[in-house]
């Protein structure tokens, strides 16, 4: 402490000087902590997007694989479904999964080559086996 008596601070600078410093750094840790609680948000949000979109697009080539397969042909597949599922909406060639997201109601969706017999699904999150039969000309999702 004696090169800040030399420099001519006093005691009272001193302690100006530090409670500045700790300003400053509960500034940052603040700002920090502001940032990671919307970067956690948003990790979750794109996390829930991606796992719907793989489960449709899973559904969706499945059906897809059935339907080459020919009449009869049954295909079992597993889906990881992501947090906050609500439905999950098969017709015509689309494939369509609801979730909840922070910003209100996801969709991923996905398309098919084949022709899907319509059926709205409740799903929830985890995975689940699902199978895609091949009968008279549509694929029917269980």
């Amino acid at each position: 402490m004696r090169g800040v008596e030399v420099l001519g601070m006093g005691a009272g600078l001193r302690g100006q000087a530090s409670l500045e410093y700790l300003v400053i750094t509960a500034f940052l840790l603040l700002s920090a902590g502001i940032f990671s609680i919307y970067a956690f948000g948003y990790f979750g949000d794109t996390k829930n997007a991606a796992l719907g979109q793989g489960a449709v697009s899973k559904i969706a080539s499945s059906s897809n694989l059935a339907a080459s397969l020919g009449n009869g042909s049954v295909i079992y597949f597993d889906v990881q479904f992501p947090d906050n599922a609500e439905s999950l909406t098969v017709f015509n060639d689309y494939v369509g999964l609801s979730f909840v997201s922070s910003t209100g109601v996801g969709t991923s969706y996905a398309y098919s080559r084949a022709s899907l017999t319509p059926v709205t699904i409740p799903v929830s999150a985890g995975r689940r086996t699902m199978s895609a039969s091949f009968t008279d000309g549509n694929v029917v999702i269980r």
